[in-house]
């Protein structure tokens, strides 16, 4: 989200900057993002800290978790979270 918080402004007659609905709307969406990441960031942080408990727990149901290649269909690209075909060997979006 590059954007200019200048770019969200308005101006009246007298050339005076006042803030409109737009960049409040923008303040909204980059709050709550922020806001997302942060809650995101600490959920890690306290998951790392307990030792990884969730990860942990699925390795102990006795299954083999070793990975062979077999059986692998589309993937997820890490970055953008987009579904890729099983044939693709880069994002088709980044």
């Amino acid at each position: 989200m590059e954007e200019n918080w200048l770019d969200k402004v308005e101006y009246d007659l007298h050339g005076k900057m006042f803030l409109s609905q737009t960049f409040y709307l923008y303040k909204e969406t980059v709050t709550t993002l922020s806001t997302t990441v942060e809650n995101h960031f600490n959920k890690v942080m306290q998951e790392i800290s307990n030792g990884l408990p969730s990860i942990i727990d699925n390795f102990e149901d006795g299954e083999d978790y070793e990975f062979d290649g077999a059986g692998v269909g589309e993937w997820t690209c890490m970055v953008c979270q987009v579904k890729q075909a099983k044939t693709a060997n880069k994002c088709s979006t980044c």
